[in-house]
């Protein structure tokens, strides 16, 4: 009798040992999470890259969300992080400010972080969802300000010597503001294409036949994300679930990169799910 009831005893101890260790973890991963930036490395593959640009090295970084839950401080740790990966270019793929909490005193803060970003050959960016619910032309002309080049449907020759690749941004699919007809204006089909979109979900437009690489974020990786299940909210940030929250993925001959987003939405945690930059080493190959 005394074993069965020191059994239980051990057994109910040992659960609620198990339940707080448990939510313990919970609670930091949770919290802490959205501080620790992973760094993600990747060689991709370009068919027909021309020669001066093999192992072109592209750093991309999204999904921002200055304000109320992104402490600056974490926006200065991502900008010395991309400085020190040393990339030829850095893309930043929208969402420089949270709509919830915004105030037009976080977009300077934010840009004069962004202005000491410093790779070898430029920065090009695209808007996101959040800032066009706010001040799309404001936050525009601060990121033209401090020199970093923003494709709204339009696109830009990157060039080498004789060669040349195209640098192409769409605007945001989400609030319905993407021409992909303008965006490829006068850019030919052998040329070599790599394109920023906010939202992943662009991979499904027909027009995109001939784009090499999509950079983009919106999905935060899911942000708060569990084993064997995933991301329970993807409906939320994409109209294709799971299929393009987070990572490489290949959707016919598009190679597409959903980066998981440097700040945080709502609530403003992580669970699995860290904060990312992605670093991209272009790799010639013949079709």
């Amino acid at each position: 009798m005394m074993k069965s009831i020191s059994r239980r005893k051990f057994i109910k101890r040992s659960l609620k040992i198990g339940t707080l260790l448990f939510l313990g973890t919970f609670n930091y991963s949770l919290f802490q999470g959205s501080k620790s930036i992973e760094i993600t490395r990747l060689d991709i593959k370009v068919t027909n890259l021309p020669d001066n640009f093999e192992n072109l090295t592209i750093t991309q970084i999204s999904d921002l969300h200055s304000g109320r839950f992104v402490n600056f401080e974490l926006i200065k740790k991502s900008v010395k992080m991309v400085n020190e990966l040393n990339s030829d270019i850095v893309m930043i793929t929208g969402d420089f400010i949270e709509k919830f909490y915004y105030r037009e005193e976080h977009i300077r803060p934010c840009m004069q972080e962004l202005a000491l970003i410093q790779p070898n050959e430029g920065v090009y960016a695209v808007l996101g969802n959040h800032d066009h619910r706010r001040d799309p032309e404001k936050i525009t002309e601060e990121l033209q300000k401090v020199g970093i080049c923003v494709l709204r449907n339009e696109n830009k020759r990157l060039r080498r010597g004789n060669s040349a690749i195209r640098i192409l941004g769409v605007d945001d699919l989400v609030m319905e503001k993407d021409d992909m007809e303008k965006t490829l204006d006068g850019v030919s089909r052998h040329e070599v294409k790599i394109l920023m979109s906010h939202s992943p979900d662009i991979a499904e437009n027909h027009k995109l036949r001939g784009i090499d690489l999509i950079l983009s974020g919106h999905t935060h990786g899911g942000q708060i994300c569990f084993p064997l299940i995933g991301a329970p909210q993807t409906r939320i940030v994409s109209a294709y679930g799971q299929k393009y929250i987070s990572g490489l993925v290949q959707y016919n001959d598009i190679q597409i990169y959903v980066n998981r987003g440097i700040g945080s939405g709502f609530p403003p945690a992580r669970f699995m799910c860290k904060p990312e930059i992605t670093v991209f080493t272009l790799r010639g190959g013949v079709s």
